[in-house]
């Protein structure tokens, strides 16, 4: 595995590159101080996971979070040292596929760095045709392939995870606990808000100025994907 580890300070840098070898010796760790250095190693050495310090000296976390979204949709896990939600749901909201909160024990941070790559695994490829449509909307199981009115969709792996379940069970209510254990894993911890901010997202890529909302919230119990000739007026 490699991983990318930015963070402005030298120190702090050096430090979690060693931990993360202790973890796993057989993992890479590559180490950049600056965003433009994140940038030339993410294109040169195309890493599996990045860790993104929420403080960096030369840019906001959330510009460089923007930069990194544009060229790639590596996992990037946002190393943040306050606690408070609402900076972690904006970073989620950015394209963050986790935050973690510093200071944490170098298993935990492992753990989570092998989750958010196991979600991002590559699956074969699938055919031609594909395997659900609703409306201007398609979508392939076997790889993460979506098209809205014949546009490529660019989807990161939980994105597409999550459409998966939803349209996998198109016309039903998925409860929210069915779908954070389907999607992160019973033991990850994500919450209910972990799964709004990615609803969020997906209806904000894939639902088109005055055309259908094809994900209706159940308040208090889950979310239904719903055809067009099937959708409700409310529910949003």
């Amino acid at each position: 595995m490699k991983i990318l580890v930015v963070h402005s300070d030298p120190r702090l840098l050096g430090d979690l590159g060693k931990k993360l070898r202790e973890q796993r010796t057989q993992a890479t760790v590559l180490g950049a101080g600056s965003v433009e250095a994140a940038l030339r190693l993410l294109s040169a050495e195309r890493p599996d996971v990045i860790l993104l310090a929420a403080h960096l000296l030369d840019r906001t976390e959330f510009g460089a979070l923007r930069e990194i979204r544009q060229l790639s949709d590596v996992p990037v896990l946002m190393l943040m040292l306050d606690s408070d939600e609402a900076p972690q749901i904006q970073t989620l909201d950015l394209g963050a596929d986790d935050c973690i909160v510093l200071p944490v024990s170098p298993a935990l941070l492992f753990a989570r760095i092998r989750a958010v790559a196991r979600r991002s695994a590559s699956a074969p490829v699938s055919g031609n045709q594909p395997d659900f449509t609703a409306g201007s909307l398609a979508v392939w199981f076997q790889n993460p392939n979506v098209t809205v009115a014949g546009q490529p969709v660019k989807l990161t792996a939980i994105e597409y995870k999550l459409l998966y379940q939803l349209v996998r069970q198109a016309g039903h209510v998925i409860p929210h606990r069915v779908l954070l254990d389907e999607v992160w894993g019973s033991d990850y911890g994500a919450t209910t808000d972990h799964l709004k901010v990615f609803i969020n997202r997906l209806r904000s890529k894939l639902e088109q100025p005055g055309g259908p909302h094809y994900i209706q919230t159940e308040r208090g119990v889950g979310y239904r994907f719903l055809r067009p000739s099937h959708r409700s007026p409310s529910g949003r």
